[in-house]
């Protein structure tokens, strides 16, 4: 029998540490399982794809801010130029008409025509409706020119609408045809 004393105390020590190794296992293959979560390319590969498409969206929509704001601010600056330029364009009819009525009184004057009543009254009043229509017609062009500007300005915002949605679906696309979603 004292060669099976060495067989029997191994039996009886393997006897106490397997129950031990039994412990031990779920809590290894639980590490093993969040190593294999830190390790897997798979995950890191959709993390990855997932910031840089974030990323990608972030820098086109700070992009197209940045447009949208200068273009604002041209526009804004386009129409204090009509502005001014209408108030200008007023100005100057008015002192071309003053100066057209000052002729017209002087020559009828020198023709001896009364500057009031009758034809001289309706060459005045001729003066001051070629005048306003003089007016209307820039009034219609700066409304035009307005309106141009304020079409840029929606076009440029629905290309950047556009321009975001497609960018969206191409991501979308990019994550389905991946195989990592």
């Amino acid at each position: 029998m004292g060669s099976l004393s060495p067989i029997v105390s191994a039996s009886s020590a393997l006897g106490t540490v397997i129950p031990g190794l039994g412990a031990v296992t779920p809590i290894l293959g639980a590490a093993n399982q969040v190593v294999n979560a830190f390790n897997d390319p798979s995950k890191d590969d959709k993390k990855n794809l997932v910031a840089s498409q974030q990323q990608a969206l972030r820098q086109l929509q700070q992009t197209q801010a940045e447009q949208t704001r200068n273009l604002e601010e041209t526009t804004a600056l386009e129409r204090e130029k009509l502005l001014a330029q209408a108030q200008a364009d007023e100005a100057d009819r008015l002192a071309a008409l003053r100066r057209a009525v000052a002729r017209q009184n002087v020559q009828f004057a020198s023709q001896g025509i009364s500057s009031t009543g009758g034809s001289s009254d309706a060459v005045l009043l001729g003066l001051f409706e070629e005048s306003e229509e003089d007016r209307t017609e820039r009034e219609r062009l700066d409304n035009i020119r307005s309106k141009a500007l304020d079409q840029e300005l929606e076009s440029t915002q629905r290309l950047n609408v556009l321009q975001r949605s497609q960018l969206a679906e191409q991501q979308r696309l990019e994550r389905a045809t991946s195989g990592l979603f």
